[in-house]
């Protein structure tokens, strides 16, 4: 059996990487591990540090020591946080003198042992005593504190004294009282009030502490302006008393029923002897309307008859006569207006009676009309209409002249209708 040559390759290179591995695992056995000792004393003149490290564990190949050198300092800042790795001399240095500014410096010195990164001088300064703030004078006021006094009624307040027992007289009050809203430790038990006082008009009634109050609360007396109500001093007034009548019966015309209120008890020249009452009524009649009669000519009224349509034929009548008053029937026909009188700004014209009677409506009469309108605008005045022309394309038309206006005039000047009649 016969493998492919790039197998064979493959296998070599495996071959060799796991003689590499086994190489490098027996390397890290034999590596050497040292056991580090005390570090030796900073030189000031190097600012450096060595240590010395001896061998643990490893071959023949290894040194039996080895020395290391860092410089001094290096590593305390991991080591101590709260330690600053500059540290300078504080006791050698004097502070000078107060500047212009109000401010003092002094100069230290870099100690010894510390990194080689430090400044080798810090500079540090500090306000002189008068830039210092000034303490509260006051602070020091100490006070002898009395008891508190008992809770006023009235205010709702108490207060005591403090007197100085210790402090600056010249800065501390040598007596002052403190006062404060009261806690609602006493509380009392209300009496009626007094009748009012007439010369004083005022009334009091006394107060008594309850049982659980505290012991400084005392009984005490609450005094109060009388109030007089206007209404109390006001005169009465007359009161109109009415004797009623019974609901009458229902109305089917007005569907209303009413009632009259006659007067009982009061002054009759104040309160009115009568007054009528009206509600709609419960039960609704509902008539179809008829037709208006011809005017009678004695009495001048028409008449019209509905009949029930909808309610009870026990309460509602199965029809009701309505009447009225006829109205003046008076056709007139117009002339022509006449020219703007320039005086009076006014047309006129004349109408007369067409139909109608003579002795109500007057036969001729004359109509004014303002040439303008109120805005200033122009009013359109018509002449007298024409009849309708032949049927063209189904409509036919008829104008009447335009004797005064514009444009909106001449479109109100012409009225057209269908030929069958039916107006457009």
């Amino acid at each position: 059996m016969k493998f492919p040559q790039n197998w064979c390759c493959m296998l070599l290179l495996a071959m060799l990487c796991l003689l590499a591995m086994t190489e490098a695992r027996r390397k890290a056995k034999n590596a050497c591990k040292y056991k580090k000792t005390k570090e030796s004393d900073c030189d000031p003149a190097t600012n450096v540090k060595t240590i010395t490290q001896v061998l643990k564990k490893g071959d023949s190949t290894c040194p039996p020591t080895v020395t290391e050198s860092k410089p001094c300092g290096a590593g305390v800042e991991k080591k101590r946080k709260n330690k600053k790795a500059c540290k300078y001399e504080k006791s050698g240095a004097a502070w000078t003198e107060c500047d212009e500014s109000g401010y003092k410096k002094k100069t230290m010195k870099l100690k010894a042992g510390s990194s080689a990164d430090c400044e080798p001088t810090q500079i540090k300064q500090k306000a002189c005593g008068s830039n210092k703030k000034k303490k509260n004078p006051r602070k020091g006021c100490v006070y002898d504190k009395m008891p508190w006094s008992v809770c006023n009624v009235e205010t709702k307040t108490k207060q005591r004294e403090m007197i100085l027992i210790k402090g600056d007289s010249t800065q501390c009050l040598p007596k002052k009282i403190v006062t404060k809203q009261c806690k609602r430790a006493c509380r009392y038990q209300r009496d009626r009030w007094s009748p009012c006082d007439p010369v004083t008009r005022q009334k009091q009634r006394v107060l008594l502490p309850k049982n659980n109050s505290s012991l400084e609360c005392q009984p005490t007396v609450e005094t109060q302006a009388c109030h007089v109500r206007a209404e109390l001093t006001a005169p009465k007034p007359n009161k109109c008393r009415y004797k009623m009548s019974p609901w009458s019966d229902c109305d089917p015309r007005s569907n209303t029923m009413s009632q009259v209120m006659t007067l009982k008890s009061g002054d009759p020249n104040v309160c009115q002897r009568s007054k009528k009452l009206s509600k709609k009524c419960k039960v609704a009649c509902k008539f179809r309307r008829g037709e208006w009669s011809e005017c009678d000519e004695l009495t001048q009224l028409a008449t019209r008859v509905d009949s029930l349509i909808k309610g009870s034929p026990s309460q509602c009548d199965s029809s009701r006569q309505i009447t009225k008053k006829c109205r003046r029937l008076c056709k007139y026909t117009f002339g022509e207006w006449g020219e703007c009188d320039p005086v009076t700004n006014h047309r006129t014209r004349v109408k007369k009676l067409v139909e109608g009677d003579k002795g109500e409506c007057p036969a001729e009469d004359m109509v004014t009309k303002p040439c303008g309108k109120k805005d200033g605008g122009e009013r359109c005045f018509f002449g007298p209409w024409g009849e309708f022309g032949p049927c063209t394309n189904g409509v036919m038309t008829k104008n009447r002249p335009v004797k005064q206006g514009g444009v909106d005039c001449e479109r109100k000047a012409v009225v057209a209708k269908a030929c069958d009649g039916q107006g457009l």
